[in-house]
């Protein structure tokens, strides 16, 4: 019997298993001319163990109501999570008494649009790690937040921060530490990013007037979308194909917010004006390979084949072809046409896609038309819009549904 007591007690411990956080959003991060380039205040930062880096949030007043978000791997069952958490600003004993930190916060489990789990915690505004417990109930999770109910205040600045957050789970489930180790490195790959993008903001010739952009999105109607595709649309037959050459410059690094707008067409490796002939894309440049596993293994590519005028100011055409497939199943695949235009500095300033997509999931083809216009000055990119109209081939069944949107972004302030 005391055999049989001592092991029931063993297994009751919990085994904590750690989950990692590729990306993390908040209801609003601080942004400075001091720091604008290194952008170290975004949520991003509160969870790559660094404690020189942190979440700060950006509103005025102390911060109470903001909320920081992340996603971790979804799990179907699950006994608890508990978050590690650095309070505050723990790059030094200054910083951290200097600024402010939260003394109660609320934190909730998710599993896609339901909270499994919600409970109120106190902090300490004190150096080093603060465990939190959060029972589940044996439901699964899939998001979690962490909302800030109080705050010590700081003794110079109103800014309420985070260093950092460990996730961990206690569940039966087979834990995968390949998939964890790969969603952390993902968010090493994107701090690299913003490193690099520091650097290229601070040299002569980086096209973007700031490192981070705001979107506003609003919908559109299928004329707004016309108005600005056909004048595009109009000049594909006039573009002559000539020979395909190198590029000759390297592509710049994209400003956070914008980059998926820009980089899935490839954009980046035009915005060096006369810098940047032709290219086929048949080493990487513009083709991507990715392979993620999580039970399943996917595999995404894009192919870029372009002709361009040499001058950097001829409009050009472009064809693009986008694909994923899954265990040997195409899951998606998109063709598309593209002309882009220059204006007589060399900075592209308007791009057209027009094409179809086909889906696994979906009973039949979408047509899609959108629309990309750069706005510059003074060398500088400072608006991005972005128009699109995505509808059914053939209307009925389950794909008859369209999408049309207006999408604006400027810089950040500060």
């Amino acid at each position: 019997m005391l055999t049989f007591l001592a092991t029931a007690a063993l297994a009751a411990e919990p085994d904590w298993h750690q989950l990692y956080a590729p990306r993390a959003t908040a209801t609003s991060f601080l942004r400075s001319n001091y720091n604008r380039f290194d952008e170290n205040y975004h949520p991003n930062f509160a969870f790559d163990d660094d404690p020189a880096t942190a979440w700060v949030e950006g509103v005025d007043g102390d911060g109470v109501g903001q909320v920081l978000s992340w996603d971790v791997s979804a799990l179907s069952a699950a006994r608890a999570v508990k978050l590690r958490v650095r309070n505050g600003y723990q790059k030094s004993s200054g910083l951290l008494a200097a600024n402010g930190a939260p003394t109660k916060v609320e934190l909730s489990a998710w599993k896609g649009r339901e909270v499994v789990a919600k409970q109120e915690f106190t902090l300490t505004a004190t150096d080093g790690w603060q465990d939190l417990v959060l029972p589940t109930g044996g439901k699964g999770l899939s998001h979690l937040e962490l909302k800030v109910l109080a705050v010590r205040s700081g003794s110079k600045y109103a800014d309420t921060c985070i260093s950092d957050i460990q996730t961990f789970v206690d569940s039966d489930l087979p834990y995968d530490a390949a998939w964890e180790k790969s969603r952390r490195a993902e968010l090493g790959t994107w701090i690299a990013g913003r490193v690099e993008a520091a650097k290229s903001a601070t040299q002569e010739g980086w096209p973007f007037a700031a490192t981070s952009w705001n979107r506003e999105e609003k919908d559109a109607t299928e004329a707004e979308v016309e108005v600005l595709a056909a004048p595009l649309r109009a000049l594909a037959p006039s573009v002559a194909h000539l020979p395909r050459q190198r590029p000759t410059a390297k592509a710049p690094v994209l400003p956070d917010g914008i980059e998926f707008v820009l980089s899935r067409l490839g954009l980046q490796y035009f915005l060096q004006g006369s810098k940047l002939t032709v290219f086929e894309s048949t080493d990487g440049m513009a083709r991507r390979e990715v392979e993620e596993c999580d039970g399943d293994c996917w595999t995404e590519w894009r192919d870029l084949r372009v002709q361009m005028a040499a001058d950097g100011r001829t409009p050009v055409l472009a064809t693009m072809t986008y694909a994923t497939h899954e265990d040997g199943r195409m899951l998606y695949t998109e063709n598309a046409q593209l002309v882009l235009t220059w204006d007589q500095d060399g900075h592209l300033t308007q791009v057209l896609e027009e094409g179809k997509a086909h889906e696994e999931a979906m009973d039949g083809d979408r047509l899609f038309t959108q629309v990309i216009h750069l706005t510059w000055k003074a060398g500088k990119i400072v608006e991005v819009e972005h128009a699109v109209h995505a509808r059914p081939e053939r209307p009925g069944g389950e794909e008859d549904w369209v999408v049309l949107t207006r999408t604006r972004w400027t810089p950040a302030a500060g």
